[in-house]
């Protein structure tokens, strides 16, 4: 397989080392679907709990596949328990975010959970307030404490070095697979999460693409199905003909008097 040509904009990020990443991270990316899919398949839940941990595999396998190179340096974000590359002379640390679980939905319109760690990177101000104490940090000794704060310093000033953060966002399910892949550079529009793309563009997931199988356990659609697709429109299928009746006496028009009661439910997901 040829190697991708990188764009501008990703020559000017990673100079270099940008046509390699077009083709790592993808491989990176399916490696830790498959070790994600391979938890979901044998914890045996109904809901996506375990492969959602695919987050942390994919922490791993990018510092795997492109940590050791010549040009990447590793840094460990205060309180995290994974490392992230900074890549090249321009110091860009890759950050991967799961944004969805669908191939439909665009990365624009989706939030990001806030944690201390992206606020430092979406706004490269990672200086922190002094040191605080907690519950935990009471049974340390003076020089645990010490060499802790420091520890938590070098993170800091190691964040701080980084010209700039690349968001890796990708779209994926244990049913489908893997659905997208983008890059880009963004920044934090608001407190709600939504960010600020200034330049973002779709990595092929054919790179990633070594003979085995990355997708999922089920049989949906990678794409979006299109209006000259086999697969019908869910308005093309006939209109159900409306049952009409008497309503009984001493009911609202929107009661159903045969009906179980069901409680209310919501979610601010």
């Amino acid at each position: 397989m040829g190697q991708l040509k990188p764009s501008a904009w990703a020559c000017a990020r990673f100079g270099t080392m940008a046509a390699d990443l077009l083709e790592a991270i993808p491989v990176a990316l399916r490696r830790a679907h498959r070790r994600a899919l391979a938890s979901h398949v044998e914890m045996g839940f109904s809901t996506n709990e375990a492969y959602g941990l695919i987050w942390k595999a994919l922490h791993e396998e990018l510092v795997s596949a492109i940590g050791d190179h010549s040009g990447v340096r590793r840094t460990k974000p205060k309180g995290a328990s994974y490392e992230l590359v900074v890549i090249g002379e321009h110091n860009v640390i890759l950050y991967p975010w799961r944004y969805g679980d669908d191939a439909h939905t665009r990365v624009e319109d989706k939030r990001m959970r806030l944690s201390e760690v992206r606020n430092n990177l979406l706004t490269l101000n990672p200086e922190s307030p002094e040191p605080q104490l907690t519950l935990e940090h009471a049974e340390l000794t003076e020089d645990d404490l010490a060499s802790l704060f420091e520890e938590e310093r070098r993170d800091a000033q190691s964040m701080a070095s980084a010209g700039r953060a690349v968001v890796l966002a990708y779209a994926s399910n244990p049913d489908a697979g893997l659905l997208r892949l983008f890059w880009g550079d963004a920044e934090k529009a608001d407190e709600d999460g939504y960010l600020r793309w200034t330049h973002l563009e779709e990595i092929s997931l054919r790179a990633a693409d070594d003979g085995t199988d990355a997708g999922g356990i089920g049989a949906r659609p990678l794409v979006p199905v299109g209006p000259d697709t086999a697969a019908g429109r869910f308005d093309q299928a006939p209109l159900e003909e409306p049952v009409l009746g008497v309503r009984p006496p001493l009911t609202s028009p929107d009661t159903d008097p045969t009906a179980t009661p069901q409680p209310e439910t919501g979610s601010d997901a």
